[in-house]
């Protein structure tokens, strides 16, 4: 979760829902968050199948990687992690104009879904990742070629904050 001004609301409205409803479907949920994490912590503290730690904290990427959803803000960090790891990917919803800005600038490219907490994830991010359309698995280019393409598509990222 992002960025360093986290709304109380936020927490109890947003996180605390989705913490819930990924536990339920999963039997646990790992909350990371860079800022606002004592609050978070606070908030998600009754269910023991949720655990929170700060960023700075833990191993993103193995935490990434372990995942079998990852639902993150709208940030061009978590577009590019996913994206690298072929992993699924929702978004939490934007917290301000910028990550708005960005989460509509990347569903351009590719369809990632977002998850709202009244309605549990729209889409389901264990399913096929998003960036099928933009980087076909079944892309049969090697080496240079598939270096080549995959900095293109870095390049023509959205990179506004």
């Amino acid at each position: 979760m992002a960025p360093s001004a986290l709304p109380p609301s936020y927490v109890t409205e947003v996180a605390r829902p989705l913490a819930r409803e990924a536990a339920r479907r999963t039997g646990s949920c790992t909350v990371v968050c860079d800022a606002g994490h004592e609050r978070v912590r606070e908030v998600l503290a009754p269910y023991a199948e949720v655990r929170v730690h700060r960023a700075a904290d833990v191993d993103v990427d193995a935490l990434h990687a372990a995942a079998g959803a990852f639902l993150a803000s709208p940030t061009l960090t978590a577009v590019s992690l996913a994206q690298t790891r072929r992993a699924p990917l929702a978004f939490l919803p934007p917290l301000g104009p910028h990550q708005d800005d960005l989460a509509r600038r990347v569903r351009r490219a590719t369809p990632i879904p977002t998850a709202d907490p009244a309605e549990g994830i729209a889409e389901d991010p264990a399913g096929p990742a998003p960036w099928a359309g933009v980087d076909p698995a079944a892309d049969d280019l090697r080496g240079a070629q598939r270096i080549a393409r995959a900095v293109r598509q870095l390049v023509l990222a959205p990179t506004g904050f």
